[in-house]
């Protein structure tokens, strides 16, 4: 069965579909204390690139924690984790 006559079976559909929920739930906020000069550029760069400052910051988080060699800092995914382990 095609969904929405798109050519996509409904399985994957819903299979993607919550992989874009999972995705969305696995996020925590965070506040961060940020210069004005910093908020600036990030506004800036955001209205440029069309995407969010979160993603803009999320980005460069990312790349610090990779230049800085942070493997040992890395936890597992939460789809890895056993959901019964500590019960």
């Amino acid at each position: 069965m095609t969904y929405q006559g798109d050519g996509i079976n409904r399985d994957d559909y819903i299979d993607f579909c919550l992989k874009g929920v999972y995705t969305i739930l696995i996020m925590r906020r965070v506040n961060l204390h940020l210069t004005e000069q910093q908020i600036l550029q990030l506004q800036a760069l955001s209205l440029d690139t069309g995407l969010s400052v979160a993603e803009h910051v999320r980005r460069a988080l990312d790349e610090y924690l990779s230049r800085q060699n942070a493997s040992h800092l890395q936890l597992p995914h939460v789809s890895e984790q056993d959901p019964n382990a500590g019960a």
